[in-house]
């Protein structure tokens, strides 16, 4: 199932339930590893943030 998160609330809900996750940036894959490794992963919640998607 492939599922997509905007906000960091979506994020956060997502990585709750997911194995893995893979983040893209203009349709490539800039980060990936286990959905543990994305929810204490401090430079992709920096960019949702910086992004404004909170």
């Amino acid at each position: 199932m492939l599922a997509i998160a905007r906000d960091l609330m979506a994020r956060t809900r997502l990585l709750s339930i997911a194995d893995r996750a893979y983040v893209l940036q203009s349709g490539a894959i800039v980060n990936s590893g286990s959905a543990q490794e994305m929810r204490t992963d401090p430079a992709l919640a920096k960019a949702y943030m910086a992004a404004g998607h909170n």
